[in-house]
């Protein structure tokens, strides 16, 4: 496991070895929100670098090429991109600001697209921002998903997959052929008022798409069904092992064999492996 120092809670992990890059939330402004490290022993990771954004913190990360993206609470760029092709001396290359002071939670990125989550509060809760210059995001044009917080994405193919805590239109579905213009073409329902919170799309006959609920519940969307299991009902899902934390886990990455966590807490970064 890292320290990320104290006052310090996880939000999000992504690796990209031998590094790996937490995001967090601090008690004051002062303190650091973005960190890499050095993993390349697991069983004792060292911090490469880490940078201060200011006030609010970071919510959620994506990694595409050299540049990580970054969904801030912080009301002067909700969208904050990094120069991480040195993991030692990372680099704050650019950011936006979205109107209003709502926080951003998600972000995602195709092609030269960025696509940013906020809270519902937000008068667009989807940012769509062109990121082809990286020192000069622009944004594209806001959308709403009908009053619900955005908290995850997921792409299959030419389809955007977007999450909201709406709990009659949970899973948006944008067509992004043109990848500077996102065309939303539908959304899904799922039965139930729980408020969704992730999503990843698996691929095993056909595109299935896993969504976690605030119950702790997984919810799999197949293209003839909705079944909602825990762990023992999708394609005879299994449950191999588990290990559990006193804190909330807050982000999770799989890479050579060892899964990255984050959790809520200043000691955030878990690395698990089986050897």
């Amino acid at each position: 496991s890292a320290d990320l120092g104290s006052g310090n809670q996880g939000t999000d992990v992504l690796a990209k070895l031998p590094y790996a890059f937490v995001s967090g939330v601090s008690s004051t402004a002062s303190k650091p929100d973005i960190f890499s490290f050095n993993v390349s022993s697991p069983s004792s990771p060292t911090l490469a670098d880490s940078l201060n954004i200011g006030a609010g913190g970071i919510n959620s990360i994506y990694i595409k090429g050299n540049y990580l993206y970054a969904a801030s609470a912080n009301d002067s760029k909700e969208l904050i991109i990094f120069d991480i092709s040195d993991p030692n001396n990372m680099v704050e290359a650019g950011s936006l600001s979205l109107s209003g002071s709502t926080d951003a939670m998600s972000v995602i990125v195709f092609e030269n697209t960025a696509a940013v989550g906020r809270l519902s509060a937000a008068s667009s809760e989807i940012a769509f921002i062109n990121v082809s210059d990286p020192a000069n995001p622009i944004l594209i044009r806001g959308d709403s998903s009908n009053d619900g917080d955005v908290r995850d994405f997921a792409i299959s193919g030419n389809i955007l997959y977007v999450i909201s805590q709406e709990s009659d239109e949970d899973v948006w579905l944008y067509d992004i052929t043109d990848t500077l213009n996102p065309i939303r073409i539908g959304y899904h329902d799922i039965e139930g008022t729980t408020e969704d919170l992730s999503v990843f799309v698996q691929y095993r006959g056909g595109a299935n798409l896993l969504v976690g609920n605030m119950e702790g519940e997984l919810v799999a969307l197949g293209a003839t069904s909705t079944v909602i299991v825990n762990t023992n009902n999708l394609d005879s899902m299994a449950e191999y092992a588990s290990l559990n934390y006193p804190q909330v886990a807050t982000g999770i990455d799989f890479a050579d064999n060892k899964v990255f966590m984050s959790v809520r807490s200043n000691d955030s970064l878990r690395i698990i492996t089986s050897q």
